[in-house]
């Protein structure tokens, strides 16, 4: 299952998500805004900006990434 991190008011999170709803792929999505697990998480692996989304354990990348893997 894809994990999408993503906070509030973000264009390309919306994108993200946008473009798994259309493909019909389920996801789950972690809000970071209040989630401090989540931003550490993300930190460590020196990923500072959203969307963050993984297929499994698999690191897509960012919406780009995941538009180049659909197109």
């Amino acid at each position: 299952m894809f994990k999408v991190y993503t906070q509030k008011n973000c264009v390309y999170c919306d994108k993200a998500k946008a473009l798994l709803k259309k493909k019909n792929i389920r996801f789950e999505e972690i809000l970071v805004n209040d989630n401090e697990e989540a931003k550490t998480l993300l930190k460590e692996k020196n990923l500072y900006t959203v969307p963050q989304i993984w297929n499994g354990d698999i690191h897509i990348g960012g919406f780009s990434e995941l538009a180049l893997k659909f197109k």
